[in-house]
């Protein structure tokens, strides 16, 4: 009757511990997820701002963002090397890949390893044409297919 006791209570004591050390393990993955997306998020604020800015220079239409015209509201990829925006015509294109090479996210999986993360830049006109609302959202699908996501937004405008 001990033996059966001291077995219990050993293998409550062990089972707690393995479901405390699985919870641990599942947060520190969720919270690395975030943190890499939200740095996503922000490269691809920054990349389109520095489009903005690229415009000015060369003397290109407000809302351009690299292109010869203005581009149309709607949803586009963009990498950390982007010179334009591309338009995003299906989900799938979103896609990151990590290029090991380069030690960045690209869009391409040419020489890249595929990723679980997906970043969408959605461009608006804002209530006067001198304002463009910038949301990069990264999203990813968690173990469970439960999808999450992280967004950034911006407000650019013209002020040259």
């Amino acid at each position: 009757m001990e033996v059966l006791v001291a077995s219990f209570v050993i293998s409550t004591v062990l089972a707690g511990t393995f479901s405390i050390f699985s919870m641990n393990r599942n947060i520190a993955l969720r919270t690395r997820h975030s943190f890499i997306a939200s740095g996503l998020a922000q490269e691809g604020i920054e990349v389109v701002r520095n489009l903005r800015d690229s415009d000015w220079i060369a003397g290109r239409d407000f809302g351009s963002f690299g292109s010869s015209q203005r581009v149309i509201d709607g949803n586009y990829t963009v990498a950390w090397s982007s010179q334009e925006l591309t338009p995003l015509a299906a989900s799938e294109e979103s896609a990151l890949y990590l290029n090991r090479s380069l030690n960045a996210y690209v869009h391409n999986s040419g020489n890249s390893d595929k990723t679980i993360y997906n970043r969408e830049v959605s461009i608006t006109t804002g209530t006067s044409g001198s304002e463009k609302i910038v949301i990069v959202t990264v999203w990813w699908l968690e173990k469970s297919d439960n999808r999450m996501e992280i967004r950034a937004e911006e407000h650019l405008y013209d002020w040259y």
